[in-house]
Parts: structure tokens; sequence; C-alpha cells
């Protein structure tokens, strides 16, 4: 379920436009390549992850689902997750 080079991009892109999370000096190449790094990172550890999760979590749940868990707390981490009554 990697991204695409194009989705990578678009990934880039929006980081250097998104002033809420300064990156610092470093290249737009250098960008580029940790969002591929990190992208193939989450490729060659799904499977640890997934052997975390409760079987019947795990063994329910489409890979879609499995990565909309992922997202949430990544978002809440991060303070961008919208919670309705917050």
């Amino acid at each position: 379920m990697a991204l695409s080079a194009a989705d990578r991009q678009k990934v880039t892109d929006q980081l250097m436009r998104d002033n809420e999370a300064p990156l610092g000096p470093m290249t737009k190449a250098e960008l580029r390549t940790a969002v591929n790094a990190t992208d193939q990172w989450i490729d060659d550890n799904q499977a640890s992850w997934i052997a975390t999760l409760p079987a019947n979590v795990a063994s329910a749940t489409t890979a879609v689902q499995k990565t909309w868990i992922f997202a949430y707390v990544l978002m809440m981490r991060i303070n961008k997750l919208r919670i309705e009554g917050d």
C-alpha cells in the first residue's frame, strides 16, 4: 500500500507549505528523501505493527481500516485530529 511517486511528491509539497511545523534547514531533495524513507519504513514494518493489534482486530479489518487507526493515532500525536465535542 505504498504511496505512488506522485503521492510522495504531494506529501513533500504539502509539508513545504505547512507553516505549523517548520522543517528547518533542509533542501527540497532532502525532504523528499525523508518522505520516501518514511513511506518505505511503514511498508517494511507493517507486519510487526499488525502483530501487536488484538487478533480479532487484525483479522477482521481491511488494510485501509488498519491504516485509518494508524493515521488517527499519528494525527492525535501532533494535535491535528479534530474530535467532536472538543
